[in-house]
Formats: structure tokens, C-alpha cells, sequence
């Protein structure tokens, strides 16, 4: 139940009290949070003197409550957004806000900051008095409060999720973009493609199909084994060039089951904001499909079934596939550059779906590790076909 649009959204009042006394019934992770919104966003005075009652009570069990709302309010000032509500606040939110403040700061509880206190304009003029009506309604500091930074650019989100990936994933979360980070890795894979491909030798994978084929016929021709050889390698070439675009196929599958996972287990989030935080948690595997490429062309030529371990960067290259296939591929998932990738997609999810990390961490893993199953059965599979062969 996303708590906080229906308690502010809602134009029953009858149905938003019943809305705030079941988001303090069910004690949710997110309450801190959702009621500082509600005691500075809604206009309902009851709702908000509720919001604020039931934040001194988490002080009071807590003893930490009060300054965790002191935070959230100065990042929103500076954010220009507090996680779910994207609005910033306009006057009359920002004079709430600057008398919680001040509650907190003189220790007081925060209920005392509950009401809107209407005074008569000749009372709330005198520049003397610290009021919050006349620290609200000052010009410069009101839009100083609620200045909405730029959003960052894809290149911005991009050195973001490398090096401060919990910040830029809150970002993301808030303002999900697909086209040009897509470009981006579907060009980065492409360019890629272009070095790797022509500089592959498929003798060792030719010499595994001859012997397929003369296991299952004998008597065939070498003109006609020399054919299907053709006719395999040039598929195999196609599907090496047109690889980056099955990778969409990819990402919208990772975006669907991760997002349907989060929801079912409660957390928020839409398609758009599962397929960006996807997308820019790849960054990693461009990457390495780029460090990959430099590495290939350095060598000239590099053997086909040695391309996933041209780049040591996990341990499966100290195994042969065609020996051990399973501990080859169970190995090969711990590259580096996946795990780095595993990460960002815990950070960003957590940050779509308002769980804490380490329950996002608990779903991601767990779809990493049924992929890693698969791919594992797969690798099986075809190490039987040759060993058959």
C-alpha cells in the first residue's frame, strides 16, 4: 500500500484518518519518513497533528526520531524532493517544515509545531518577531528552500553509478530515462562486436561439429561436412553481431521479474523505473565487453571457446569447459564485472522499491542464483552433446 498518496490524496477525511491509523497500526519501515511528508504536505490541521503525535512517540521509543525528521527535512531542501513526493514544497509547506524545525531544535515535542496559526496581517508583519508566517513569507529564503536541483544527464548518471551509485539510483528512481543509456550499451556492445568477432578462430569449435557430424553419419561427404561448417560459422557470426540486440530481449525480461517480485512482496515501482535502474546497472558488463575487445584485438586472434576467459576476471579460466562444465560455469559466475552489476541492481531497486538493502539484496540474489542454475544446466547440456559426439 503506498500510504503516503493515500493519505494525502484522499478527499475523505473519514478514509484518510483511517489511512494514517493503519500506517501507524502496521508500523512500516518507511513511517518515519511517510509521516514527515504528511505533517508537511497535507492540508487536513487533524491529519497532521496525528502525524506529528506519532512521531514523538517514535522519539520517545526511539530516542532518534526527531533528528531523523531534521534530516529529511534539510535534504529535501536541498534534493527539492523527499523520495516519493517529487513536488517541492511551495510557502505554506515550507513554514510547516520551518516549525518542525524549530521544535526539533529547541527539543520540544513536534506536535507543539502542529497548527497553522492564521494571524491577522498586523500581527504578522513585524519584522521583529520570529514567527514562521514571516520567515515563510521572506522572498529570497523561501525560493532558496525549495530550489529544485537540474536532473542529471545520462553521461552525469552514468560516472554517477560507478562512483556514488545510492545517490544517482535515488535519482534514477525519481526520474527514470531508457533511450539513451540503452544506446549507449547497445553501442558500447556493438563497437565491441566489431573488434571481437572478425578476430575469432572457430577451428577448435569446427573440429567439435566434425565429429558431431561423423557420429551421426559416417558416410557423409567431406564436400557436404565443409558446407554445413559454413553455413554454421556464418550463423554463428550473425548471431555474435546482432547479440547486442537479443540483450534488450534480456533487459526487459531482468526488468519484468525483478519489478514483479519487488511488487509482490509489497514494494513500489513502475516498468519504466525497473528497465532505467536495469539498464544503468549494466554499465559494468559494457564495460568489460569493452576491456574485452582491447584484449582480443592486442592478441589478433583468440580461440572461440576461450573467449569467455580471455579476460581473467573470474576464476573459470582455470577450468575446461568441455572437462568440467558445470564448475566451469558456476565459477564463471563470479566474474567481477557480474557481481559489480549484481550490486547496482540491489542499490537501485532498493532505492525503486523502498526496501531496505538488504531485503532487495535477498530477492536479487536469489533471481541471480536461479540464473546462475540455468546457465550451469545449460553448460551441462552442452558438454553431453560433445562428449556424445
Amino acid at each position: 500500500m503506498a500510504y503516503g498518496p493515500d493519505i494525502l490524496e484522499e478527499r475523505d477525511p473519514a478514509r484518510r484518518m483511517q489511512n494514517l491509523q493503519k500506517l501507524i497500526a502496521e508500523r512500516q519501515p518507511t513511517e518515519i519518513l511517510v509521516l514527515t511528508a504528511i505533517s508537511i504536505l497535507s492540508d487536513d490541521s487533524e491529519i497532521r497533528r496525528v502525524a506529528l503525535e506519532r512521531l514523538d512517540e517514535r522519539n520517545a521509543e526511539e530516542g532518534n526520531a526527531s533528528a531523523r525528521v531534521a534530516v529529511m527535512i534539510d535534504s529535501w531542501r536541498r534534493e527539492g524532493a523527499l523520495m516519493t513526493w517529487p513536488q517541492p514544497m511551495d510557502a505554506r509547506q515550507s513554514a510547516r517544515a520551518a516549525r518542525i524545525e524549530r521544535a526539533h531544535r529547541a527539543r520540544m515535542p513536534l506536535a507543539s509545531a502542529a497548527p497553522d496559526q492564521e494571524m491577522p496581517p498586523a500581527q504578522a508583519q513585524p519584522a521583529a518577531v520570529d514567527s514562521p508566517r514571516s520567515a515563510a513569507s521572506a522572498p529570497a529564503p523561501r525560493r532558496a528552500a525549495v530550489a529544485v536541483p537540474a536532473a542529471k544527464n545520462p553521461f552525469q548518471r552514468i560516472a554517477g553509478v560507478l562512483v556514488a551509485p545510492a545517490e544517482t539510483f535515488r535519482d534514477i528512481a525519481a526520474r527514470p530515462d531508457i533511450l539513451v543509456p540503452l544506446l549507449i550499451i547497445v553501442i558500447a556492445f556493438f563497437i565491441a562486436a566489431a573488434v571481437v568477432v572478425p578476430r575469432l578462430d572457430w577451428t577448435a569449435g569446427n573440429e567439435i561439429q566434425v565429429e558431431a557430424i561423423k557420429k551421426q553419419d559416417p558416410s557423409m561427404p567431406q564436400e557436404d561436412i565443409d558446407q554445413r561448417l559454413k553455413i554454421a560459422n556464418a550463423a554463428q557470426k550473425v548471431t555474435s553481431w546482432l547479440s547486442p540486440l537479443f540483450w534488450i530481449v534480456g533487459y526487459v525480461i531482468v526488468a519484468g521479474v525483478l519489478l514483479l517480485a519487488f511488487r509482490i512482496l509489497g514494494g513500489e515501482g513502475t516498468f519504466k523505473q525497473a528497465f532505467s535502474i536495469t539498464l544503468y546497472s549494466w554499465i559494468p558488463i559494457a564495460i568489460f565487453r569493452i576491456i574485452r575487445a582491447i584484449v582480443v584485438a592486442a592478441r589478433g586472434t583468440v580461440d572461440v571457446m576461450d573467449l569467455g576467459t580471455v579476460v581473467k576476471s573470474n576464476p573459470a579460466f582455470l577450468l575446461d569447459f568441455r572437462e568440467q562444465p558445470i564448475p566451469f560455469a558456476l565459477l564463471g559466475a563470479l566474474d567481477v564485472f557480474s557481481i559489480w552489476t549484481l550490486v547496482l541492481l540491489i542499490i537501485g531497486f532498493a532505492a525503486m522499491s523502498k526496501f531496505s538493502k538488504g531485503k532487495s539484496a535477498a530477492i536479487v540474489i536469489a533471481f541471480w542464483i536461479v540464473l546462475v542454475l540455468i546457465g550451469a544446466g545449460l553448460a551441462a547440456f552442452g558438454a553431453a552433446g560433445m562428449k556424445k559426439a
